[in-house]
């Protein structure tokens, strides 16, 4: 079965390099990488730690409302993410395809 390999390093504060690998199956090993900046907001961290944390202690009204968005917002940070990993060369968008 073909393997997806993610590696991830930081440049500096803020920069980040990941390196995707795919291997296996008798296939040659490729890879592609990509550089790119990501942060936080503070509010971003402060909702994580509360849905991670608070919500699951505290799950009543109106909580679950809160948790609805930050949900969307993680889905957010994810697809935000995503791209930058995966469509930022043409080399990373050919390998995930």
């Amino acid at each position: 079965m073909p393997k997806l390999r993610i590696t991830q390093t930081t440049i500096d504060s803020g920069d980040y390099h990941v390196e995707i690998a795919l291997e296996g199956d008798g296939l040659p090993r490729q890879t592609a990488g990509s550089d790119f900046s990501f942060k936080l907001a503070d509010n971003d961290e402060e909702d994580l730690r509360w849905y991670l944390e608070d919500y699951l202690k505290f799950p009543h009204d109106p909580a679950p409302k809160v948790a609805a968005r930050v949900e969307q917002r993680i889905k957010e940070i994810g697809t935000g993410l995503f791209g930058s990993v995966f469509q930022s060369t043409d080399d990373a968008r050919d390998l995930w395809a």
